[in-house]
């Protein structure tokens, strides 16, 4: 396993990189963070990583003095350079020093920096016992893991000795002492993997737990455990201020918040004494995360707070007669507002146990998006911003109000939708109208702003619609029929073609055979001729 140290003056370029990817997955192991090249010397002799990824304008102690005094000392260290579009020059006299490569920062991806990382391994002489070391520390940390899952999942007669196998763990803690949780969850996780473009599943996972390290301290004396497939156990001794430990979540939620547009809620236990009572402060911290369900604002939560629950409630079934009798009596509009009506009479309720609510929640969709589909309307194909229908909303999403919101969000769709098919309907019914008065009225002086008044339109309005709903604007139409007519009286009648003018509409009639010869390529007189000729 190759150690990688990071040296950078901006702390979100460190924690960027650090959470690039799981590094351990491909060989390498984040050993030590620096934020100048003062600070970087001072590591490196008890770290000694193999590859240095630095940036080169710093202070005190710049990447180029760096490089230097440890390439003298360390020859068999490799340095890549972490550079700026416009840092060319200081690039190459970083590369004479006798850096291996460089990258640009600001849009480093992660499989560019492995291949390079790679490219410099294969330089790299392997220590012996550098692997067989590493291999202990990842065992050591999936065995962490392992126990605590082991914990929560076994039953009483394997409890004891789960206890027993975590209390041997070397462990930042003890158990002997009193200590309290921390229980840190990612919201909305699920949706966040739905629409995230990670290079592995469990990246974000991987980003909050640097965050935590890098925002608690690594030298606080906790102990982190990655739990379920969004949460966090921060576990702490009592000499640990429950307080300041609040402090730092709000720090370390805003940096979540605003780098990696992710929110986080927790919840904090009381004093707990004894290993043995660990997986009942566990469940009751998970619980008590549950109040977030219902607001949303809530995201630190401590234990005590559970007067908020509204036990003993019991949720009524959806009453899907109700609802098809309203969809019978006042169309569609009425399964909206029954969708309505039972989203709010849950809350009224703000019943605890949330397995329970989703699967009610879960029938009401299923129900509600059945009876819409007879009347015509796929709620299922209708999502939301993040790409969610409401069925999976009501299973996904954290949040009451973000529920409420996918549902109002789609009620918003399906009423433009309606809107513009009434509007549709209406406008086909107002143009089938102008178009009947047309043919009625060929030989009348016609006018837009008359006829657009007639159906209640404006004239720009009138003349969009008109164009829309026939594919050609109005007076192409009116000249169309006026042609047509006109066809129809050189065919059928001995007017003289003056009067076959005014019939049809033409002031001009020597207007009215130029424009017949267009559409025809004959004049009034060689149509009749060829037409008496045919017949």
């Amino acid at each position: 396993m190759k150690k990688l140290m990071i040296v950078d003056d901006e702390f979100l370029v460190r924690l960027g990189i650090a959470s690039l990817m799981t590094w351990e997955n491909y060989g390498y192991t984040i050993a030590a963070e620096a934020s100048n090249g003062k600070e970087a010397l001072e590591k490196i002799e008890g770290v000694s990583p193999d590859i240095v990824l630095t940036d080169l304008m710093m202070s005190p102690g710049d990447g180029f003095e760096l490089i230097e005094t440890c390439l003298k000392k360390y020859p068999e260290m490799k340095f890549i350079v972490l550079s700026n579009y416009n840092d060319f020059d200081n690039v190459r006299k970083a590369m004479k020093l006798g850096a291996s490569d460089y990258v640009f920062k600001l849009t480093l991806k992660a499989e560019e920096l492995l291949q390079i990382l790679n490219e410099v391994s294969a330089e790299i002489k392997s220590n012996q016992n550098e692997e067989l070391e590493n291999k202990k520390e990842k065992t050591a940390e999936v065995g962490k893991a392992g126990l605590l899952k082991r914990l929560m999942s076994a039953r009483d007669r394997y409890y004891e000795e789960t206890l027993r196998d975590l209390g041997k763990m070397p462990l930042c803690i003890s158990f002997g002492r009193p200590y309290y949780l921390f229980y840190i969850t990612i919201d909305n996780f699920k949706i966040l993997r739905h629409r995230g473009n990670f290079l592995e599943n469990d990246l974000l996972k991987f980003t909050m737990e640097n965050m935590i390290h890098e925002i608690f301290g690594k030298e606080k004396k906790m102990e982190v455990f990655a739990y379920q497939v969004s949460s966090f156990l921060l576990i702490f001794n009592a000499g640990e201020e429950r307080k300041e430990a609040a402090e730092r979540f709000m720090l370390l939620r805003q940096y979540a918040l605003k780098y990696f547009g992710v929110s986080l809620s927790a919840s904090i236990s009381r004093i707990q004494n004894g290993i043995e009572n660990l997986r009942e402060v566990i469940q009751s911290s998970e619980k008590l995360l549950q109040l977030c369900f219902w607001d949303r604002e809530k995201k630190l939560l401590w234990e005590g707070q559970e007067s908020f629950f509204r036990e003993g409630q019991i949720l009524e079934n959806p009453d899907k007669k109700r609802l098809e009798k309203q969809l019978d009596l006042e169309g569609t509009i009425a399964g909206i507002r029954w969708m309505e009506e039972y989203l709010a009479s849950l809350e009224r309720k703000k019943a605890c146990e949330l397995p329970e609510i989703r699967k009610n929640m879960k029938k009401a969709v299923q129900m509600f998006s059945y009876c819409m589909e007879k009347k015509g309307i796929n709620i299922e194909q209708t999502v939301d911003k993040n790409g969610i229908n409401l069925e999976t909303a009501v299973m996904e999403y954290d949040y009451y109000a973000d529920i409420c919101d996918c549902f109002y969000e789609l009620k918003a769709l399906y009423l433009e939708q309606d809107l513009q098919k009434r509007q549709s309907r209406s406008c086909r019914r107002e143009v089938t109208e102008v178009k009947k008065y047309v043919q009625e009225h060929l030989s009348e002086k016609l006018s837009v702003p008359t006829l657009a008044a007639s159906v209640n339109m404006s004239e720009s309005r009138f003349s969009h619609v008109f164009k829309k709903e026939t594919g050609i604007s109005f007076w192409e139409y009116v000249n169309q029929q006026r042609m047509d007519k006109a066809m129809e009286l050189l065919t059928e009648t001995d007017l003289r073609i003056g009067d076959v003018a005014e019939e049809t509409g033409w002031e001009n009639p020597n207007y009215f055979s130029t424009q017949f010869k267009k559409k025809t390529g004959k004049t009034p007189v060689e149509y009749r001729k060829g037409q008496q000729k045919n017949g």
